[in-house]
């Protein structure tokens, strides 16, 4: 690359990946060979790895690392793993002079995300109890859902809403058995006995109401399906059927009995695709984060929760663009200067996540906020914006924020 490529603004490098074919997949193979490298010195012994029970997870090369991943408040049979990891967007920081110049608060308010698998039909009752967090700042309000339940003839995620308003479905959890019998690392799902289920008890789902979002101006020649491209549903989630008088064998308090969830499922999302528009990702973006505010801590937006099918192509493009959406959005008002110089000032590494002391970034990528977010991003999940057509996705995105503003 030539030196002006090296030196040039956070919005020439976005329009010049956008505009060159060669460019956007040299980003992509440097981010994919830092992947390679990441995955490689964080978990050098996979096979001793603790979360290698392939039956709980929809790819079989798809695990949280260590320090990110989603602990279960309470654990089954033990275990506290659930296919999920902690998201946290880049921190914002800005120079000395900016601040002093600037009388307004300057203060970035950080989404915190989850980053999630999608649920198998044994792992149900583990994915809603997250809602049920008694915690309101580990509670997420809100779901999205960027997969159908069924793509191409296969599951993607486990169904765990009702199809009609008013009705309900009921989960409760399973065991995993070893099978060391019949093959090292191989399990089997199994019942509880009556005691121990009526230790967890389920949680029913009621479908409140539904509503669509906006309507996709796509062409006809588009592969969608849908002419909207989510539809918002609000879920009743219910803890029942536990027997108060058997004791906890830890301090762990129990879940909350009941919990009102925003759902927010996607209707135009192709596994390893992307959208047919970018609009509607921008207006869904904002009534989420609308919604994931509690009004009783309204300073402290809860997490949300995102998943897709293994939690990390269209979870992680939805992420990187919401991301860099908020943090344009938080800068705009800045002079252009100040704006350039403060997009792409962030860490390189999350902060006490080891791994394994990879090299810093490029610097033909000192001035790229989306190469520099998804590789944040990539640091706390393995894989999050999976293809080179997702990442040109968010590029776009990101391209068509920053017009807004030239």
């Amino acid at each position: 690359m030539s030196s002006s490529h090296l030196h040039s603004s956070p919005i020439n490098s976005c329009f010049d990946t956008i505009n060159n074919r060669n460019r956007l997949r040299q980003i992509y193979l440097l981010l994919d060979q830092r992947e390679l490298d990441r995955r490689l010195k964080t978990l050098q012994d996979l096979k001793h790895h603790p979360y290698t029970n392939l039956q709980a997870r929809l790819d079989n090369d798809i695990y949280p690392y260590d320090p990110t991943r989603l602990k279960l408040f309470l654990p089954i049979a033990k275990s506290d793993y659930i296919n999920a990891t902690w998201i946290s967007e880049p921190s914002l920081t800005l120079e000395p002079q900016i601040l002093n110049q600037n009388s307004k608060n300057l203060s970035l308010q950080s989404q915190p995300w989850i980053a999630a698998q999608g649920p198998l039909r044994q792992t149900r009752y583990e994915f809603l109890s997250l809602f049920l967090h008694p915690n309101p700042k580990l509670r997420p309000r809100v779901i999205i859902q960027l997969t159908a339940c069924q793509e191409a003839g296969r599951e993607k995620s486990a169904c765990y809403i009702p199809t009609e308003i008013a009705t309900c479905i009921e989960f409760r959890p399973y065991l995993t058995t070893p099978q060391t019998s019949i093959e090292p690392d191989t399990y089997r799902w199994s019942s509880f006995n009556d005691s121990e289920k009526k230790f967890y008890g389920h949680i029913k789902v009621t479908l409140e109401s539904t509503s669509l979002g906006p309507i996709n101006n796509f062409n006809k020649s588009s592969s969608s399906t849908s002419s909207h491209f989510y539809r918002k549903n609000i879920l009743l989630l219910q803890l029942s059927g536990i027997d108060k008088t058997i004791p906890s064998t830890s301090n762990i308090n129990p879940l909350l009995s009941t919990a009102r969830v925003i759902h927010y499922e996607c209707l135009d999302w192709p596994d390893r695709g992307t959208p047919t528009e970018i609009e509607p990702i921008f207006e869904m973006i904002k009534s989420a984060k609308s919604n994931s505010l509690d009004p009783q801590i309204p300073s402290n937006p809860c997490p949300i929760l995102v998943h897709c099918s293994a939690g990390v192509g269209r979870t992680g493009t939805f992420i990187a663009i919401a991301s860099c959406m908020s943090r344009i959005t938080f800068l705009k008002d800045l002079p252009k200067p100040q704006f350039l110089s403060s997009l792409c000032n962030m860490p390189t590494e999350v902060q006490n996540h080891q791994s394994g002391g990879l090299k810093p970034l490029s610097t033909f990528l000192e001035n790229d906020l989306v190469a520099k977010t998804v590789d944040f991003l990539r640091e706390q999940r393995i894989c999050m914006v999976q293809t080179e057509e997702q990442l040109e996705f968010v590029y776009k995105a990101v391209g068509k924020i920053l017009s807004s503003l030239i």
